[in-house]
């Protein structure tokens, strides 16, 4: 049955009918009994009756419809309630690509509709539908001048009549119709100018969409999938980007713990695979003397063939990416002729830039199995990755060269005593306070830094911080950091104004990649307050007279990543016989040959076990733990701590 002969029309015709046939045998049964014959007992009897079961009479004549002559659209029905339902309660972005296409499915059949999402200037095909010709798996498309306007009007049905007369700028989805047999209509998926998807049908759907109230129904519910499909995107970024941030912190710690050459490539060709899946990958570095890009560290590649068949500077993809300078991603090595095949398997490629300064010093160079496997994404993220790898790969350079011509001693020493000229040599004095420093910087120059002085007469203001990077860089980083710190000192700010414009500094004058944990607080004896802001350091640990102890955690993330980040400063009660203890992350993470960590407990522990000595005792009884725990004079890291008594 047409859906043009509506459900109303067909109740009408059937309760004509039916009352017709009533009054007929009614008027057939008076003939009888009346010699008269008159129609006009019959019709009386039948009013009657009518007004009896009228209305069950029309409320089983809607179910007996719907059941009989409506079953198809009455179950297409359920099953876009039941999705619409679904809808509010899905946020995952991909399990919510999987329901969508599974209602699809269900209520159009597979071979009955398309369902592409528009990402990076691509449509990609959703889902798969069997036995159907001309169903592009993906399609590009660019909205520029040209933009196809359906993607400008409220959500509906076009057909591709409608599309060819009315839209001439949207010749491409003229075309994709043409080249899907019997496939009718499209439904653009855009919200706010943003277009998120594109779903194409087969004619056979008219049954449903004459209908101008399940049509309109469809498109209700198709503005809400994609209204879903734009927060779940949006939650699905953020917790990506939140989540690779976390991972590029750790990574650029990982990469920047040694000065090794070769231990940096290793570190970071392992770094990549957490951030995006390749099947080869190696990083190449220019060898300007013999013309060609050196294979340092490689994943699934020939080494052998490698070995054999060196690349030249202006060989291949990664020769084109050090002429022009750009990374490039290829979806089809088998399409691009600058290609320089080392993988039979490969059919797609990611290559990035390493830069030291204005010099590409080398390349990143992902492959894949699998066409179109690399996003833009990928590209954005490695690029930040490429970045870091940039200076932990010059950093390793530089010492590795300095070593080899015996200059790295010489230029470490002189930086060495830059940075200890601008550490206190001594704690100042303050009434009512115990004050002791240990320093042990690792490398002849540490990153780590601290400050104490004297504030508006008996105050202290204490500053601890521990920069990325270790030698000569973390020392040069250390000295802007205090130097931007000592700047700001002389501005009238609270605590935690002075951490915030800390940070904006340092974004704006540090290389992308350098980070720093910081700490800075006033103590007030005469008040016995301390107000203090952490920003992403370790949290020093506040031991009360009673035995209780504190970590003083509030502040904010560390410093130097972005701008105009909130920090907020706390004030606590001090008491007599009350010790403040500050430290680097040299002494918690300090590593015995066994690979055992001194750790936060074991420090608590010694602290509280002396508790009642100076801090100048105190100090003492920790160095001589640590190079107990070590049994070494010198250590991995720099070793900072600051002790300080109420007394």
């Amino acid at each position: 049955m047409k859906p043009s002969l509506t459900k109303k029309l067909l109740i009408l015709t059937f309760q004509l009918l039916s009352y017709f046939l009533l009054f007929s045998g009614l008027y057939g049964i008076s003939a009888q009994f009346l010699p008269s014959g008159s129609p006009y007992v019959a019709f009386l009897v039948t009013m009657g009756i009518i007004l009896l079961i009228h209305f069950p009479f029309n409320e089983w004549l809607h179910r007996f419809i719907d059941h009989q002559f409506y079953r198809k659209v009455y179950r297409f029905r359920r099953i876009i309630e039941t999705f619409n339902r679904e809808l509010n309660t899905i946020i995952e972005y991909e399990r919510l690509i999987k329901k969508i296409v599974y209602y699809l499915d269900k209520a159009f059949g597979s071979n009955h509709y398309a369902f592409w999402i528009y990402k990076e200037r691509t449509f990609e095909l959703q889902n798969s539908p069997s036995g159907l010709k001309g169903v592009p798996q993906r399609f590009n498309y660019s909205p520029g001048r040209n933009r196809c306007q359906v993607f400008h009007h409220p959500f509906r049905f076009i057909d591709r009549g409608c599309l060819e007369s009315r839209y001439g700028s949207c010749q491409k989805l003229v075309r994709l119709l043409q080249a899907i047999p019997d496939f009718e209509y499209v439904v653009p998926l855009a919200l706010n100018g943003k277009i998120w998807g594109l779903l194409a049908f087969h004619r056979s759907i008219a049954y449903y969409i004459e209908s101008r109230e399940i049509r309109d129904y469809l498109c209700g519910l198709f503005q809400k999938m994609t209204n879903v499909l734009e927060n779940a995107a949006i939650h699905s970024e953020t917790k990506r980007k939140s989540l690779q941030n976390e991972l590029l912190l750790e990574i650029s710690k990982k990469i920047s713990s040694t000065l090794n050459f070769r231990e940096v490539l290793e570190q970071i060709i392992d770094s990549v695979s957490r951030l995006v899946s390749y099947d080869a990958a190696a990083i190449f570095i220019t060898d300007q003397d013999r013309g060609i890009l050196r294979h340092m560290v490689t994943r699934g590649y020939d080494r052998k063939l490698l070995d054999k068949m060196p690349l030249k500077l202006n060989q291949g993809i990664a020769g084109w990416v050090i002429r022009t300078r750009k990374s490039s991603i290829i979806p089809d090595v088998r399409k691009d002729p600058h290609y320089y095949s080392l993988r039979k398997q490969t059919r797609s490629q990611l290559t990035i830039p390493l830069f030291s300064g204005e010099k590409v010093i080398g390349v990143l160079v992902l492959e894949s199995d699998q066409p179109n496997h690399y996003t833009h994404a990928d590209l954005e993220l490695l690029t930040s990755l490429a970045s870091l790898a940039s200076i932990a790969i010059a950093n390793a350079q530089l010492y590795e060269d300095s070593l080899k011509k015996k200059k790295l001693e010489s230029e470490l020493l002189v930086a060495s005593s830059v940075q200890q000229a601008l550490l206190p040599q001594r704690p100042p004095r303050v009434e009512g306070l115990q004050i002791d420093v240990l320093n042990i910087p690792s490398l002849i120059v540490g990153g780590d830094l601290y400050d104490l002085f004297r504030i508006k007469g008996n105050k202290l203001g204490l500053a601890i911080g521990d920069v990325s990077g270790k030698g000569a860089p973390g020392a040069i980083l250390m000295a802007m950091v205090y130097a931007g710190f000592k700047s700001l000192l002389k501005e009238i700010w609270e605590v935690s104004e002075i951490v915030a414009h800390l940070n904006n500094f340092l974004v704006e004058t540090t290389t992308e990649g350098y980070f720093t944990t910081f700490f800075f607080g006033i103590i007030d004896p005469e008040l016995k307050q301390f107000t203090y802001c952490n920003a992403g350091h370790n949290p020093p640990f506040h031991f009360r007279k009673d035995g209780q102890i504190d970590h003083l955690m509030d502040g904010g993330t560390v410093l130097g990543f972005l701008r105009d980040q909130s920090y907020v400063q706390k004030t606590i009660q001090l008491e007599s016989g009350d010790y403040l203890v500050f430290y680097t992350d040299g002494i918690t993470e300090l590593k015995n040959s066994m690979g055992e960590e001194f750790g936060e407990e074991r420090l608590i522990r010694l602290i509280r076990e002396n508790q009642g000595k100076s801090p100048r005792e105190l100090k003492n009884e920790v160095m001589k733990a640590l190079r107990s725990f070590t049994r070494r004079s010198t250590f991995q890291d720099d070793v900072t701590l600051i002790i300080v008594y109420v007394e």
